[in-house]
């Protein structure tokens, strides 16, 4: 799918992830720990409609994603090894958890 009307990208570590200006999240790169938030681990070459709620702001990290909805809150997926989703503990989500 072509995005179109990006408002927001960000690059991480073999993925990336942009915003669209109705809030819709895409992602595409190395999925292995989730970071791509799409339900699953599989790899993706081109754009996928992640599970996130509409947001106005994206970041990728190494193995992470996050989403910044428009209602303030955060959404977070990928490795978690060290708590780095910030949810309290060190499960790896391949789905969006709320903050």
């Amino acid at each position: 799918e072509i995005i179109r009307n990006v408002i927001d990208i960000s690059a991480g570590y073999k993925c990336s992830t942009a915003v669209d200006r109705l809030g819709k999240v895409y992602t595409w790169g190395l999925n292995d720990k989730g970071q791509l938030g799409i339900g699953n681990n599989t790899n993706y070459a081109i754009p996928q409609l992640s599970l996130a709620t509409t947001s106005i702001q994206v970041c990728m990290g190494h193995a992470t994603g996050y989403a910044l909805t428009a209602s303030g809150s955060i959404e977070s997926y990928g490795d978690n090894y060290a708590g780095q989703l910030g949810i309290g503990n060190t499960t790896n989500y391949n789905v969006y958890s709320h903050r």
